[in-house]
């Protein structure tokens, strides 16, 4: 919900949950390497280096004052 309404934390969020597994993919590759595992590991690599340029390339709003700005929220 917080990621529709471009809030903050929700992007930051999306990155963090993204991020987490890489390592455990790395982990995969390195035990049994195969054509899928570098595949998978490549492509959740290229999807946070894209969600991190987006964001850095836009300005988001902050939380509920944001979304009342916007018209998100109504009381």
């Amino acid at each position: 919900m917080g990621f529709w309404r471009e809030v903050t934390w929700a992007a930051y969020l999306t990155v963090i949950s993204t991020s987490q597994l890489l390592p455990f993919e790395l982990y995969e590759v390195f035990q049994q390497m195969s054509a899928l595992r570098i595949g998978v590991l490549l492509l959740n690599l290229v999807i946070v280096v894209y969600l991190i340029s987006q964001l850095k390339r836009h300005t988001l709003t902050l939380g509920l004052y944001g979304a009342c700005l916007n018209g998100w929220y109504s009381s």
